[in-house]
């Protein structure tokens, strides 16, 4: 997607569970950047990660869908199946620190914490990851079904 006329306000931010989520579903480098660093290995190791329950994106997140179950295929063959539940999704909207904990520090904290389009987009430029994230972000933002189950959940 071009991001280029992209300016102002988010309007929601990627800590907001339904679009974290999203994200987690929708770009695979997002999520074994985020898998990378809850399991405390290089990213380099992980060979495949997939989100096991996916849901139907600009529908509600159902309690079922609210964990997400991702497996993950290390280069060498071994696997390793991890299960964020509900209440850890909750820490998401409560604080960062669940968050900056799984995404590699600052940079993908900022990532997470950015209130506007510039913000995002001046991250972009530092990693091809980051740059994914914010053009998925901005994919799912024009969905107006993805916004307005975003909106409900803040």
């Amino acid at each position: 997607m071009n991001t280029a006329g992209l300016t102002g306000p988010l309007p929601v931010s990627i800590r907001n569970i339904y679009l974290f989520r999203a994200l987690l579903q929708r770009n695979s480098c997002f999520r074994s950047a985020f898998v990378s660093n809850i399991l405390g290995c290089g990213i380099d190791t992980i060979e495949h990660t997939c989100l096991l329950n996916p849901m139907i994106l600009g529908t509600p997140l159902s309690r079922r869908l609210c964990g997400s179950e991702i497996l993950v295929s290390f280069r060498g063959g071994d696997s390793v199946k991890i299960r964020l539940d509900a209440s850890e999704w909750s820490m998401l909207d409560l604080d960062h620190e669940c968050v900056s904990k799984a995404l590699s520090g600052d940079l993908l904290e900022r990532l997470i914490s950015a209130s506007t389009w510039e913000e995002l987009l001046s991250l972009s430029g530092r990693s091809a990851c980051v740059r994914s994230a914010v053009e998925t972000a901005a994919e799912l933002l024009s969905d107006p079904a993805v916004l307005a189950q975003c909106r409900q959940t803040l």
